[in-house]
């Protein structure tokens, strides 16, 4: 038996070694096909190319989500909320009451910050797949509220500590339910931004923009529906003047 699995082993690597590690046998015995597991192992490390993150220039990565791990659950303040992991996906249902809120405690962002994320809506209701920038552990009270798809799904607009922004509604801005939206929230020294799939929503600029402790913390707000995060990326960059 060892003579055999030595002559299998040497000729897997003569192989190799004549056709590169795009080469796969051919021979279905147990001993080949473990050699050719190893042959093809390599390919594992160009999807890891792949799903690298790249910052948008001027900004810096600050912070990546990992939704494979459980304990990505227990990095948010939960306020009415039931947060968990399911196949790759953060999960998060209301608990309680209608109102949900999760803030990210993992990591702190003072100034300006940019949000990337996929997320979708499900449910019976469907409203409010709506990112906070430079809030509390308490959310939206003391937050910028990017709000994509708000007030059952009628709207999309601008909220400063929960007082609406004039000349920021945009009522043709609204959830698809199910759909995986590509979100962008930005607070780019003072110019609030909000992109989904795309297509800029609304922006304003604030010129005394919210910064420094208690103001700290991005998070999520949601309306008595199912929101799910498959993907969530923060970047943050230097002090400067608003972007034009």
């Amino acid at each position: 038996m060892r003579t055999r699995t030595a002559s299998v082993l040497l000729a897997a690597l003569c192989a190799l070694a004549l056709c590169g590690t795009g080469c796969q046998t051919t021979t279905q015995t147990g001993d080949q096909a473990a050699v050719k597991t190893r042959v093809v192992a390599p390919k594992t490390s160009v999807v890891a190319v792949e799903t690298s993150v790249v910052a948008p220039p001027g900004w810096k990565l600050a912070y990546k989500a990992d939704f494979t791990n459980a304990k990505a659950a227990d990095q948010w303040v939960k306020n009415n909320a039931v947060v968990t992991v399911e196949k790759g996906s953060l999960v998060v249902k209301p608990e309680g009451a209608e109102e949900v809120q999760i803030m990210l405690k993992a990591a702190k962002f003072p100034g300006s910050v940019r949000v990337e994320f996929v997320g979708s809506l499900t449910g019976d209701t469907i409203s409010d797949l709506t990112c906070m920038l430079n809030g509390d552990e308490y959310g939206y009270s003391n937050a910028y509220i990017l709000q994509f798809g708000g007030r059952g799904n009628s709207l999309s607009r601008l909220l400063v500590a929960d007082d609406p922004v004039p000349g920021t509604v945009n009522d043709a801005a609204v959830v698809t339910p199910g759909k995986k939206h590509r979100v962008v929230a930005t607070n780019d020294g003072g110019k609030i931004t909000l992109e989904v799939d795309g297509k800029q929503i609304f922006s304003h600029v604030e010129t005394d923009p919210f910064a420094g402790a208690g103001h700290d913390m991005i998070g999520f707000y949601t309306w008595d529906c199912t929101l799910t995060l498959d993907k969530l990326v923060v970047y943050t960059k230097a002090a400067g003047k608003p972007a034009k």
